[in-house]
């Protein structure tokens, strides 16, 4: 994992308030979908907890989703208390709904891919230790940022990595994806 340390949000446990900009009812499951994939993910491996999951107030920080047909794409990290971590999700067109099994797997693997960026982190191709093949497949992509914590090995199965050939047929976590985010948030001492 590629992290931004100035950017993650505080600990040594963070409680994450999460709410949406526009909730419609046609959403209610892909909402949901969005919740259980980190529930399994980032929830699951770290000591982070999503809070709130209403419809965001005015001036109210934590992160703030936006549903449209747009690019799917977060801010990477903590903004500030009372500045939002603005995110937006398509569950429109990004992922095709004509293939149900897909569909689902899509929209969790967006999720928890854009959730990693809104918690601190950076992709993992854009490390500088990233071998030159996943560099050669990055044409075209825009540098994302970069970080100033490298944690663990460069890891091709990483969530955040583009270069990942389970991209999109699954939204778990790596091995190492789960010991660098208990690096990053680990748990409080008792």
């Amino acid at each position: 994992m590629y992290a931004s340390r100035g950017l993650l949000w505080p600990r040594p446990s963070a409680t994450i308030p999460v709410c949406w900009e526009n909730p419609a009812p046609e959403h209610a499951q892909q909402r949901q979908a969005t919740r259980d994939a980190l529930a399994e993910t980032w929830e699951r491996h770290g000591s982070l907890r999503f809070t709130g999951w209403g419809t965001c107030a005015p001036r109210s920080g934590g992160i703030h989703i936006v549903v449209d047909n747009s690019h799917p794409r977060s801010a990477v990290g903590y903004q500030g208390p009372n500045k939002p971590t603005p995110m937006w999700l398509n569950f429109y067109s990004w992922c095709d709904p004509r293939d149900a099994n897909y569909y689902w797997t899509c929209i969790k693997f967006v999720s928890v891919h854009e959730f990693g960026h809104a918690i601190g982190f950076q992709h993992e191709q854009d490390r500088p230790n990233t071998p030159q093949w996943c560099k050669d497949q990055q044409v075209g992509n825009v540098f994302t940022g970069s970080g100033d914590w490298m944690l663990g090995d460069w890891d091709q199965y990483s969530i955040m990595n583009y270069c990942n050939p389970n991209s999109y047929q699954t939204w778990l976590l790596s091995e190492t994806d789960q010991w660098a985010l208990g690096q990053a948030y680990p748990a409080p001492s008792p």
